[in-house]
């Protein structure tokens, strides 16, 4: 029979929820099918016990070896694809719910009333029901023809009057659009597992019981196709093989296309080179019981029992409209104060990413950004009700 060989672009990938740790919850539809950047995902860990230490005379060489545990390292890297419509969550949204630990998700977009002034924004009558807007919610606001569209979070919402986190870069006039998407938050909440299907051709391999306690998304506006980056790191049962008939997969939306972004740092707008949010949601697996050599279940230990966020941004140093040198010397008190954050990646509705961290302490410090004087902000990121740490939209 002749040999088939595999390049490492035939790797696709399904995932679902399980409903019982471990235990494949059947076959994948083609909607459970996610583009992704990485060609090897998976590492298998065995322990290994090797019997070499036997004291006897003339014993000396390994007389034998027995496993031990048994688990998986997973690694996915993904592009930042928006469904490109805000109301649909991206292909991903299982990955970044397992990874965050709930999610927000608006119902149709609506427009603002007249009165909107400052950190208040008027939608139009009804407007607060039908749009889905909920505390917690990322959404974007039109503003008008000069500064286009602004993400903003809701604090709180009183029929069709939302309190944004900060103001916009000017009043939105009456009938200005307002975009609602799928926003992900820190939450203490339980979080599940996964159950992560690989298709190569004809080898399949599955692993139970994963979870995805690490997420980074990070873009580079210095690079010639400044495109947004995501990963997840994990951890779950030992891979196993699977049978599973291969649907055609479906999958939607494109790649974050390099466009404009920007940072606010309170309700002032700022111009960003680089930015990176890294999470992990202090979720590991139970691999100490006796009624297994494989992980048991999730277990929320890591980190104290706390979610942890970190965050990096890079900006040039400069005055005039864009102070970055104020924002530099009040970083040194954001211990009293922190800073709060929201990066925005994208301006075309449907095809925004953003995240906010309303607590941003970071220490500042000055870098060289190709060539010119530039201010590095990184540090951690504390939530205000114990949950709140950050949140990313999919608008």
């Amino acid at each position: 029979m002749a040999t088939t060989y595999f390049n490492t672009r035939e790797v696709e990938l399904a995932v679902q929820n399980e409903a019982t740790y471990g235990t494949d919850p059947g076959a994948p539809i083609a909607g459970d099918f996610f583009k992704h950047t990485s060609r090897l995902h998976f590492t298998s860990e065995i322990a290994r016990y090797f019997r070499e230490e036997d004291g006897s005379v003339g014993q000396g060489s390994v007389l034998g070896v027995q496993d031990g545990r048994q688990r998986c390292a997973v690694s996915i890297e993904v592009d930042a694809i928006p469904s490109g419509t805000g109301t649909t969550p991206p292909d991903i949204d299982l990955l970044l719910v397992n990874a965050l630990g709930s999610k927000l998700t608006g119902t149709a977009d609506t427009t603002t009333d007249a009165g909107s002034t400052g950190a208040s924004l008027v939608l139009t009558a009804g407007g607060g029901a039908a749009s889905g807007i909920v505390a917690g919610m990322l959404f974007g606001v039109d503003v008008d023809a000069a500064f286009g569209v602004e993400v903003r979070r809701c604090v709180s919402i009183a029929t069709d009057t939302v309190t944004m986190d900060a103001a916009l870069s000017a009043n939105p006039a009456t009938g200005r659009a307002v975009h609602v998407g799928t926003t992900y938050k820190a939450s203490f909440a339980a979080v599940g597992s996964l159950y992560l299907h690989q298709f190569i051709s004809g080898v399949k391999h599955a692993i139970p019981g994963l979870i995805l306690p690490e997420y980074e998304i990070s873009v580079g506006y210095n690079s010639d196709t400044p495109v947004v980056k995501q990963s997840f790191s994990g951890m779950g049962k030992q891979e196993v093989v699977h049978t599973e008939t291969r649907p055609t997969p479906t999958t939607t939306g494109d790649p974050l296309i390099p466009t404009k972004g920007y940072g606010f740092i309170g309700a002032t707008r700022y111009c960003i080179v680089q930015a990176t949010l890294r999470t992990n949601n202090g979720r590991s697996l139970r691999q100490n019981e006796s009624c297994s050599l494989e992980p048991t279940g999730v277990k929320f230990t890591e980190n104290g029992g706390y979610t942890n966020v970190e965050q990096e941004l890079h900006m040039l140093l400069s005055t005039g409209d864009t102070d970055t040198s104020a924002v530099y010397n009040s970083a040194k008190s954001a211990g009293t104060t922190p800073l709060s954050v929201i990066v925005q990646n994208g301006i075309t509705p449907g095809k925004i990413v953003a995240w906010n961290t309303p607590k941003f302490v970071p220490l500042p410090e000055r870098i060289e950004l190709d060539g010119e004087m530039g201010v590095k902000l990184a540090g951690r990121c504390i939530g205000t009700t114990g949950d709140d740490d950050c949140f990313l939209a999919f608008l």
